[in-house]
């Protein structure tokens, strides 16, 4: 049986020490909330900014590993606020939007830009972890996926082939003690696909929920895939039992 260690998706101590984080919230009670659910993660150094303009300012002055930014209530567009970040960070700082109700065109119009993560408030320490954790150490999602004609559908397609993988890696994994070295990367990239799959598709977790049972459905109805040959087999079995039943 292959055993995977899920602290391989975490940040750990010692990087959550060293990480400069820098929140951009013009809300006290939001800056307060978020600042502490920070230090409760392990967070140490953390700035705080009332507005866009003076994050801009501190930002000349010292580079930091993320920036917490509320993406609705600033002195400038968010995508102009993402894009000048990264003129003068490059692309070091993790970047991560939040906001209440957020717009599913702006939520992937950040992303496009650059952000890395988004955090719906209100939120719970876990999912303030998970944001960050995920923004930190996955890959970002390709901008043809976002911009696809049917959102959903690329998504999901993602997370078909990131599972698809990560079973035959597991599988393999089984006979070859060296391939269970790849079992926690491939863990990892599917985590991240199903992550943004929920975040991004069309008409929210529903959307998701529903497009994941029609992905898989359609999977199965595929002759070559591992369901279809099941399904074909069973019907196979059906046919032949009721063949029986008739002579």
């Amino acid at each position: 049986m292959v055993t995977v260690d899920l602290d391989v998706f975490s940040m750990t101590p010692a990087e959550r020490c060293r990480a400069t984080i820098l929140l951009v919230e013009p809300n006290t009670a939001d800056r307060s909330h978020l600042k502490a659910c920070l230090r409760s993660l392990g967070f140490v150094t953390i700035v705080e900014c009332l507005s866009q303009n003076a994050a801009l300012d501190v930002l000349g002055g010292r580079r930091y590993s993320h920036i917490l930014f509320d993406a609705i209530k600033g002195t400038m567009a968010p995508e102009v606020f993402v894009s000048r970040i990264r003129d003068i960070n490059g692309d070091d700082t993790v970047i991560i939007a939040t906001s209440h109700e957020p717009q599913l065109d702006d939520v992937i119009g950040l992303v496009t830009k650059g952000a890395r993560g988004y955090l719906r408030k209100p939120f719970s320490v876990d999912l303030l972890e998970e944001a960050v954790e995920l923004a930190t150490k996955g890959d970002p999602i390709h901008e043809a996926v976002l911009n696809a004609e049917d959102r959903n559908e690329a998504l999901l397609s993602v997370v078909v082939a990131t599972l698809d993988k990560a079973a035959d890696i597991a599988k393999q994994a089984k006979r070859y003690h060296t391939a269970s070295r790849e079992v926690p990367s491939a863990l990892q990239a599917l985590r991240r696909s199903v992550y943004f799959a929920r975040t991004f598709a069309k008409g929210g977790e529903e959307g998701y929920f529903d497009a994941l049972v029609l992905c898989f459905s359609t999977c199965a109805d595929e002759p070559s895939s591992r369901l279809g040959k099941v399904r074909q087999r069973l019907n196979r079995k059906r046919t032949k039992n009721r063949e029986k039943d008739k002579g």
